[in-house]
């Protein structure tokens, strides 16, 4: 449960960013996907790192607690994995949204 909400809006970035690999899409569309899926991909990222600083899961809103990294911990996953796992998908989604605008500039 604790690892619920992060992981969906990560596992949503990922279906955003293949979809705007695979589709054509209106600029309208491909701008609103892209910040949908940023926002995604920075939900499981600063929920783990910004409550472990003090700050809430978006800086001033939201939990107080690393709850996904609690819930990993519940189940046996070592920090370190989790840590990487996360680095790993995190830059592989930076890397897929903003390929298209490195080749365009």
């Amino acid at each position: 449960m604790l690892l619920g909400g992060s992981m969906t809006t990560n596992i949503a970035s990922w279906v955003i960013a293949i979809v705007l690999l695979k589709i054509s899409l209106s600029k309208r569309v491909e701008v609103a996907l892209k910040v949908l899926g940023l926002f995604g991909m920075l939900d499981l990222t600063f929920y783990i790192i910004f409550p472990q600083m003090g700050l809430g899961h978006w800086i001033f809103l939201g939990g107080h607690s690393a709850e996904p990294l609690n819930g990993a911990r519940m189940m046996g996953i070592p920090d370190l994995a989790l840590y990487s796992v996360i680095a790993t998908s995190t830059f592989c989604l930076a890397f897929l949204y903003f390929k298209p605008s490195c080749k365009k500039s």
